[in-house]
């Protein structure tokens, strides 16, 4: 699946066209940061990016008192697997890159994911 400018927000990880992480600053109609979109992409999820985004060892983290965020390894299906409970009932899915994983636990809590 090809990035698009239209899958990051600010703050947002991704490779820039060196290769090298930047955060998303600045999004116009065809470039992240003035970079064209065709010299960027998405940064592969890791357990790595899962502790610099605060989530424990087990791939959890609380938002707050009611709600469980959790994304770990599944080494059957060889990517990541999220759920979030909020108290009364849980959504689950599949996530493969960083900004993917920003973009979701934002939709979800209305908080950002800062890399630590």
């Amino acid at each position: 699946m090809k990035t698009s400018v239209h899958d990051f927000r600010i703050g947002n990880w991704f490779y820039n066209s060196k290769e090298h992480e930047t955060q998303v600053y600045k999004i116009d109609e065809d470039s992240v940061n003035g970079i064209i979109y065709t010299d960027f992409c998405g940064i592969v999820l890791t357990e790595e990016w899962l502790l610099k985004f605060g989530l424990d060892i087990e791939g959890n983290i609380k938002p707050n008192d009611n709600d469980i965020f959790k994304c770990s390894f599944d080494d059957d299906e060889g990517g990541y697997y999220w759920d979030y409970s909020k108290g009364y009932g849980f959504v689950y899915g599949w996530v493969e890159h960083v900004h993917q994983l920003q973009n979701l636990f934002f939709v979800l809590t209305g908080e950002e994911l800062i890399k630590k």
